[in-house]
């Protein structure tokens, strides 16, 4: 509707607001009509709100391991940048990057 209101405006046909007069232009017609239009259909297909439904959790978090980097972690994410389909962690800190990989149920 913004984008209607603005090429009518550059076309010199705004839409009336309240409280002006109202010009009887066709382009200002249309505008209106238009307007008038999708108001009613967007009233009409209003949507339809749902409660949400609460979910389980059926797993528990797991501490893996912990490991000394050696200097402050700045970023962590998360890449298959060695391409063998299996995703690592990219732990960067203020010295070096690390790339963490689970092989066998053990960081390396």
């Amino acid at each position: 509707m913004r984008l209607l209101a603005a090429i009518l405006a550059v076309a010199g046909a705004a839409p009336a607001r309240a409280g002006e007069p109202r010009d009887d232009s066709y382009l200002a017609r249309l505008a209106v009509s238009v307007t008038e239009r999708l108001d009613a259909i967007a009233a009409a297909r209003a949507p339809r709100v749902v409660p949400p439904v609460p979910v389980r959790v059926a797993w528990k978090p797991v501490k893996l391991g912990s490991l000394d980097l050696g200097a402050p972690l700045a970023a962590l994410a998360a890449a298959d940048l060695d391409g063998d389909g299996k995703a690592e962690l990219y732990a960067v800190t203020s010295r070096d990057v690390v790339g963490i990989a689970i092989r066998a149920n053990k960081a390396t």
